[in-house]
């Protein structure tokens, strides 16, 4: 039986969870929203942010049909995120 879809699916899906594992890692001891945005001079902050957009990214490339397969994942939602990190001033969803 063939696949319908992408295998290039595989790679994005692959590459999104990767980040998600990344951001877990930058930010899983802190205690605080403010300690975990002031650590580092701001780098796990900033680390993190990118690695959201990067998200989004990847998941924007995934196949259409194949996300509505997935249709509890509020994919909208991840592309907003997206669009409000790269192009909105963030830090004031942090404060």
């Amino acid at each position: 039986m063939q696949c319908m879809f992408s295998d290039k699916n595989v790679l994005y899906i692959v590459s999104a969870i990767s980040a998600i594992e990344k951001i877990n890692i930058y930010s899983n001891h802190f205690i605080t929203p403010a300690a975990f945005l002031e650590a580092n001079n701001q780098m796990n902050f900033n680390a993190a942010v990118t690695l959201l957009v990067a998200i989004a990214e990847e998941t924007k490339k995934i196949d259409k049909q194949l996300l509505q397969t997935q249709s509890y994942i509020q994919w909208q939602n991840i592309a907003d995120m997206r669009n409000i990190l790269a192009h909105d001033n963030c830090m004031e969803f942090v404060r």
